[in-house]
């Protein structure tokens, strides 16, 4: 792993970037880009637009990160290319009950009020989480206000923004204000991040802040990033709202979390063909509606001898994200990387794993008794640990390979 310690985030942030564009490319014919009408900060860039001499218009840059899709990161930058940068949320004053939960702060019950006054340059953007247990919310700033329903059957993330007309400190507040009868917990608020809406010229430093709000790494990719050289290029693909600590590694992403490094498409990677030395692929090929020209990517991306460490559902129930299109067996798994040679595969998770996460979907201890299912899922981790692998090749919970691209 690289030591970044004695760099500061700011020029770990500028180093990375600078990697990043090198290897970038048109999406569509794989061409060289250029960075069109650029706003830039301290040698890096801001905002761009991105252009292919073959395609045109291919994609742009927007608060410091590359996107080749039609939408931007929310969180992180206005339509109009502005830059919204988040505050502290542990600065506000609370009244009711709030808790910091995973990737939000959540306010419970009617009453629950976030409040500060924020100075701001442009206006400020509330991104609050939607949720079958969502109330209504009273968004306030500066005078203004707006009554959103929160209630959602499927969970989704909503920018509520409030342009000001001039400069300076904007008071706001965030108040649930009623429930959703007849849930029985439709008064919460889940706010995701409140940031201030800057123009690009004056955007704060872009800086290097590692975080995980996703999944925990493989200990397979850790050992992986061990044995490569310094300059390495590794991209996490549909790594979710994670940063890693190791500077080498970024994260490419199709939806719009907060942490990634560049947005596109894993079926049209953005990236040089034969420029990357290492591909993740962890729990992200049964959400594409076409696995096999993901894995067609990643081959066309790496160079050769490059490697791939993929993990993908095999007995998992159904789980969205946004959508959950295929499962693969270890024979599917042979047949996706065919064009690869296989170091490793094998399962993983055995049947306890899998009826756990089917019991939390069915709410099965309130439906047959806590007892109950405990007694199954003990039996089930006993079976577990009597399984040979190959009898767990028959029903695990995932299937992952460690393979190579060709040097022929």
């Amino acid at each position: 792993m690289i030591d970044v310690s004695t760099r500061s985030a700011e020029g770990v942030a500028a180093a990375r970037q600078s990697t990043l564009l090198s290897v970038l490319a048109c999406p569509t014919c794989h061409g060289d880009l250029r960075e069109v009408d650029a706003v830039d900060r301290d040698g890096t860039i801001v905002n761009a637009e991105l252009e292919c001499a073959s395609c045109g218009p291919a994609g742009r840059i927007r608060a410091y990160r590359p996107t080749f899709l039609d939408h931007d990161a929310p969180a992180i930058v206005t339509s109009s290319g502005d830059v919204v940068e988040e505050i502290d949320l542990a600065t506000a004053e609370r009244t009711g009950h709030w808790a910091e939960v995973v990737d939000a702060t959540l306010g419970d019950g009617v009453g629950a009020r976030l409040s500060w006054s924020t100075p701001v340059t442009l206006g400020l953007s509330f991104r609050l989480a939607f949720h079958a247990w969502g109330g209504r919310v009273l968004v306030s700033c500066a005078g203004q206000h707006r009554l959103v329903d929160t209630y959602a059957p499927e969970p989704t993330d909503e920018i509520v923004q409030f342009d000001l007309p001039t400069a300076g400190p904007a008071p706001w507040s965030i108040e649930v204000v009623d429930g959703r009868p007849p849930l029985s917990h439709g008064d919460q608020v889940l706010v995701r991040s409140v940031g201030m809406i800057q123009p690009a010229h004056a955007a704060s430093p872009h800086r290097f802040v590692p975080v995980n709000r996703g999944n925990l790494y493989p200990p397979r990719f850790e050992a992986l990033l061990d044995g490569l050289p310094d300059d390495a290029v590794v991209f996490d693909l549909g790594g979710g709202d994670r940063v890693h600590t190791d500077r080498r590694v970024f994260n490419l992403e199709y939806l719009p979390y907060r942490g990634p490094d560049l947005y596109g498409d894993g079926h049209h990677l953005p990236i040089r063909t034969g420029s990357v030395d290492l591909v993740l692929s962890q729990a992200v090929l049964e959400h594409v509606p076409d696995p096999v020209a993901a894995v067609s990517e990643m081959r066309r991306v790496l160079r050769p001898g490059g490697l791939v460490y993929a993990e993908i559902a095999f007995m998992q129930p159904l789980h969205a994200v946004p959508f959950h299109y295929f499962n693969v067996t270890p024979h599917g798994l042979d047949l996706l990387f065919n064009d690869f040679v296989t170091i490793h595969h094998g399962t993983f998770g055995g049947l306890h794993e899998t009826m756990e996460w089917l019991f939390r979907l069915v709410d099965a201890s309130a439906r047959i008794g806590p007892d109950r299912a405990g007694d199954v899922l003990e039996a089930l981790t006993a079976l577990d640990a009597e399984l040979r692998p190959e009898e767990l090749d028959q029903f695990a919970s995932a299937v992952f390979i460690e393979a190579m691209k060709p040097t022929g």
